[in-house]
């Protein structure tokens, strides 16, 4: 029964056909962590901070379900709606591990919701992004047995959540933008290269070069590109919407002075658009 939450939007995913080599059978029987069943939608979030102001904010009635090596869930409801809120470890490897076990679990309909690890300027505080493709996933895709020549390959969120998403945001009057989310393993050696010497320019050139030739603006993480991969592997729902932060030298974090109370501010906006995309993706499943 559980591979029935699975296999149900089928259809609506993109990435795979019937019989493809990536679909993968794991179930919460093979999983470490997340042994109960989880909601069909949830929001992830690798700040632990951010999932439990969420968690206050909008979870109804919620209940501690999973509180284990990095991994915290709490399940409730919104708008009445059974959902899930979780915190899941930084990178591709602690994250992807556990999008598959949220997968496993019964999660159809995941959003990440997360930051650009690019540094910004104040002036894009107020942004929105929604990235609906994701690359230069290497260690991953090879370590879950893909082929040499797939490594780094474009992986893309899903339509049905894009689109939810993309018609929230026009009821809200949300103003959004689109990118490419380049996957990061050296956050340090990227934004700040010069603290690495010739290795930091390595990493610099690498991504100038991903951008080469391209219009689609692009930003960073290390949590997308897992996410959009163990969702094509199980044929579910992943899209990740990115807040900007910022993230600059010094002796604050993005969350200290004015900056950091227009971060927590704008969490009422992001939680809003996510969540209420989410009714819509579920009520019509």
């Amino acid at each position: 029964m559980e591979r029935l939450a699975f296999m149900r939007d089928f259809k609506k995913c993109p990435n795979l056909s019937a019989g493809d080599y990536r679909m993968v059978r794991f179930t919460r029987q093979e999983n470490l962590i997340i042994k109960q069943p989880l909601p069909e939608a949830g929001v992830v979030c690798s700040n632990p901070q951010r999932y439990r102001r969420l968690v206050e904010r909008f979870l109804e009635h919620p209940q501690r379900h999973t509180d284990s090596w990095g991994i915290e869930v709490q399940t409730g409801t919104y708008r009445g709606q059974d959902v899930f809120l979780a915190a899941v470890p930084m990178g591709a490897g602690g994250s992807g591990f556990a999008f598959l076990e949220m997968f496993a679990a019964g999660a159809v309909y995941l959003v990440r919701y997360g930051s650009n690890d690019q540094q910004v300027t104040p002036q894009q505080l107020r942004d929105i992004c929604i990235v609906d493709e994701a690359d230069n996933l290497y260690g991953l895709l090879r370590g879950s047995g893909e082929p040499e020549a797939s490594l780094g390959r474009s992986l893309f969120a899903s339509p049905v959540l894009v689109e939810a998403l993309k018609a929230q945001a026009s009821r809200l009057n949300y103003p959004v933008k689109w990118a490419l989310c380049h996957h990061l393993e050296d956050y340090h050696g990227f934004n700040f290269p010069d603290c690495a010497g010739e290795a930091g320019e390595r990493v610099r050139a690498h991504f100038q070069a991903l951008d080469q030739g391209r219009i689609k603006a692009s930003v960073c993480d290390m949590e997308t590109a897992a996410l959009l991969w163990r969702a094509e592997q199980f044929q579910t729902h992943g899209v990740t919407v990115l807040q900007s932060l910022i993230k600059h030298r010094g002796e604050n974090t993005p969350y200290d002075g004015h900056y950091g109370e227009i971060a927590v501010e704008m969490e009422q906006t992001f939680g809003t658009l996510i969540l209420d995309s989410l009714l819509t993706v579920v009520d019509r499943a």
